[in-house]
């Protein structure tokens, strides 16, 4: 499993930790981010422990990230807002309010996998990470081999003594139909500060999802590659 470090530097932003957006209103630093690559973008609301989810061209990924905030004053401003300031800076990816979470995609070459039905009947598992196995499970069955489950990160990153992973979130969604991506956006709101990430290879007649998992508030991404060949 790729780990993918994001580097957040936070100047008198203070602690952030309710999760926003509930009431429809964030903390204004968002709009700075609102120009920012997609990946970071999402980023800096997984921090906000804002629900969100982003599906995202390999191609378009950055090669490092670097979000300064600015002073907190204790503003806000409504979620739209921050939606609409994306929308404006960004020709490629739109950016939608749906059922509460900010999703993130390209307006072309999505792939197909996450708009069609969801496979079994509920998602039941410990952690985020787990709960992307049973999801993607389908597409790629060597994600559920035994002795794959991830653990937590070892060590300090970023500054910080131990890493939240969402590995303790219970999660279990009844999928009645629903698709992967929104699948995806009900994991997002049962764990605030993971957001989903779909990474799709830069194929532009067959756009295939090639790696899952989710951004963390504090600055981390879990991935798990997918290896299965896809329409």
């Amino acid at each position: 499993m790729r780990i993918h470090r994001i580097i957040v530097a936070a100047l008198l932003i203070g602690t952030m930790t309710t999760q926003a957006g509930s009431q429809g209103a964030i903390p204004a630093v968002a709009l700075g981010a609102a120009g920012d690559n997609p990946e970071t973008f999402v980023g800096v609301l997984a921090k906000l422990r804002v629900p969100a989810g982003l599906e995202i061209r390999n191609e378009d990924r950055p090669v490092t990230y670097s979000v300064k905030f600015g002073a907190k004053d204790g503003s806000v401003v409504p979620l739209g807002d921050v939606v609409d300031a994306f929308n404006r800076m960004h020709g490629d990816y739109r950016a939608n309010i749906v059922d509460g979470v900010v999703v993130v995609r390209p307006l072309t070459r999505r792939v197909e996998y996450l708009d069609i039905p969801a496979t079994g009947v509920a998602i039941r598992a410990r952690g985020v990470m787990n709960a992307a196995r049973s999801l993607f499970g389908p597409l790629d069955p060597t994600l559920n081999a035994a002795g794959g489950q991830p653990g937590s990160v070892a060590g300090p990153v970023n500054g910080q003594a131990s890493v939240d992973r969402g590995d303790d979130v219970v999660i279990t969604v009844a999928l009645r139909g629903q698709s992967v991506v929104e699948v995806l956006n009900e994991i997002a709101k049962l764990a605030p500060g993971h957001a989903w990430l779909a990474v799709t290879n830069d194929d532009k007649l067959h756009p295939a999802v090639r790696q899952v998992g989710f951004i963390h508030a504090p600055g981390i991404a879990s991935q798990l590659p997918i290896q299965t060949r896809q329409p």
